[in-house]
């Protein structure tokens, strides 16, 4: 409830760890440039677009998600 009700996005750069943006070409519900000024925020964030994909990749291509978790694992962004 709280993500509805409040804006944590002057919040973004007190992250650590890595973190894994996927993002569907086709979502409509949350586009890119909506939120592209949000992961510029992180420091340690890796960004992909996934091509022919919508909301959720980790259904609509769950192998290619899979690969992108591993890839984070293995090669975090510094």
């Amino acid at each position: 409830r709280d993500a509805a009700r409040r804006h944590f996005a002057d919040r973004l750069s007190e992250l650590a760890m890595p973190v894994l943006s996927l993002w569907g070409d086709c979502d409509k519900l949350t586009t890119i440039p909506q939120v592209m000024e949000n992961l510029a925020r992180i420091p340690r964030v890796r960004t992909v677009v996934m091509r022919r994909c919508g909301h959720m990749p980790m259904i609509e291509h769950p192998e290619q998600t899979l690969f992108q978790l591993e890839r984070l694992l293995d090669c975090p962004p510094r």
